[in-house]
C-alpha cells in the first residue's frame, strides 16, 4: 500500500474544515443571524463538553420573519413595532466563550472584521440625513393602493411603475440604511437595484395579467407595523383588500408587498412576481 505523503493531513484538515462550514450553514436561520452579531455560540454547552471539534462561524445576511398583519386604521407612522427580520430593542450579548474556527490555523487566514454587525440585529444602519424628496407617489397608503388598483385595472404598465421607487431614490435614500449595504457584504446599490428591478418588472406584468380589467372595490390596506428608519418609514407585508363588484368575493392582493413613506409621500418599494 502506498504511503501517504506529507500533504495528506493538510488535505484531510481542509476537507474537515469545509464540512464544518457547510454544517454551520444548515443551522436554523435565527441562530445563524444571532451568531453573526455575537449573540449565541454555534454549539451548546453540552455539545462543547462532549467534543473538542471546532466549529466555523459564518457571517450571514438577515432573513425575514413574519409578524401579524394589522389594519391600516390601527397603525400610525410613529409606531416602533417589529418588522419582518427586525426586532427593536433587542441587543446581542457577547458570549462568555466562543468555539474557534478550524480555519484560524490555516495559512493566510485573516479574521473578518464587521464593525456594523449589530445592524443585522437592529435592522438598520446609522445613516446621515438626506434632503432628496420622493417624486410622485401618493399622500397616504390608502391613496397609493387606489392608484395601484387603477393602473392595474387599466392595464397601464407605465402608470403602475411610476408609483414605484426610482433607482436614484433607492440609492440615495433607502439603500444606505439597509444592513445589506454594509461594506463587508461588497453589495453596491446598483447590484441590489439590478436584482430587484427584474422582480418588479415581472411582478407588475403578472399583476396586470391577473387583475387587469377586473372591477374591484377598494376596502382597506393591511400591513405589518411600520418600521422607522432615519430617512423613511417602511411598511412590509402589505395587502390591498378588495371586493369583486360582480361576485362580492373579497381578496387580498399582495403584488406590492412593501410601501415606503417619506415626508408625506408614499410609494411602492417593489412588485412581487
Amino acid at each position: 500500500m502506498a504511503r501517504r505523503g506529507p500533504a495528506a493531513p493538510i488535505a484531510i484538515a481542509a476537507i474537515l474544515a469545509a464540512l464544518a462550514v457547510a454544517l454551520a450553514f444548515l443551522r436554523p436561520a435565527h441562530e445563524r443571524r444571532e451568531e453573526a452579531a455575537g449573540a449565541i455560540s454555534p454549539v451548546s454547552a453540552t455539545q462543547t463538553s462532549r467534543t473538542a471539534a471546532p466549529v466555523a462561524v459564518p457571517m450571514t445576511l438577515p432573513e425575514t420573519q413574519h409578524t401579524p398583519a394589522t389594519g391600516s386604521s390601527t397603525v400610525s407612522a410613529v409606531e416602533a413595532g417589529s418588522q419582518r427580520g427586525f426586532e427593536l430593542g433587542r441587543r446581542a450579548q457577547a458570549p462568555e466563550t466562543r468555539p474557534r474556527s478550524p480555519l484560524e490555523n490555516s495559512p493566510g487566514y485573516v479574521r473578518t472584521f464587521d464593525p456594523e454587525s449589530a445592524s443585522v440585529i437592529t435592522g438598520r444602519r446609522e445613516a446621515k440625513a438626506v434632503d432628496m424628496p420622493f417624486s410622485g407617489g401618493a399622500t397616504t397608503r390608502e391613496d397609493l393602493a387606489k392608484m395601484l388598483l387603477a393602473a392595474v385595472n387599466a392595464r397601464d404598465d407605465r402608470a403602475l411603475h411610476a408609483l414605484r421607487i426610482t433607482q436614484e431614490e433607492f440609492a440615495v435614500i433607502l439603500w444606505p440604511e439597509f444592513p445589506e449595504s454594509r461594506p463587508i457584504t461588497n453589495i453596491t446599490a446598483d447590484d441590489a437595484w439590478g436584482m430587484s428591478i427584474a422582480q418588479s418588472v415581472a411582478g407588475g406584468g403578472r399583476a396586470i395579467g391577473e387583475y387587469g380589467g377586473k372591477d374591484f372595490v377598494f376596502l382597506r390596506v393591511e400591513s405589518a407595523a411600520p418600521f422607522p428608519y432615519r430617512n423613511f418609514v417602511l411598511y412590509r407585508d402589505v395587502a390591498i383588500v378588495v371586493r369583486d363588484r360582480a361576485s362580492g368575493v373579497e381578496s387580498r392582493l399582495t403584488f406590492a408587498p412593501s410601501f415606503v413613506e417619506r415626508k408625506g409621500r408614499v410609494k411602492a418599494l417593489i412588485f412581487r412576481d
